[in-house]
């Protein structure tokens, strides 16, 4: 039912890989919000210094986010978050 709307969904036996994957996606088109994102995120990442360039950009912004205190600096700290997920994913923005 997903699959016909369009929505990625993971398959059968999918690797974690590909699990995030789809979950990064959902977050840069805006399915998520960062609360929720986070969660996966903190699960997926490898440590620091495994990190690839990607994988750190988001998790420096989401620090930024979790020590945000305005409305309008958390949002724009959540587009950009999203932007970055979405360069990750691998998705065209057009």
């Amino acid at each position: 039912m997903l699959s016909e709307q369009r929505i990625p969904v993971a398959e059968p036996g999918a690797s974690e890989a590909g699990k995030f994957q789809i979950v990064l996606s959902a977050f840069a088109a805006g399915g998520l919000d960062v609360g929720e994102f986070s969660a996966v995120l903190y699960t997926a990442v490898p440590a620091w210094d495994r990190q690839d360039e990607a994988e750190r950009s988001l998790v420096l912004l989401l620090d930024d986010w979790e020590h945000e205190t305005t409305t309008a600096g958390g949002a724009e700290i959540a587009a950009a978050m999203r932007r970055a997920a979405l360069g990750a994913s691998g998705a065209d923005a057009g």
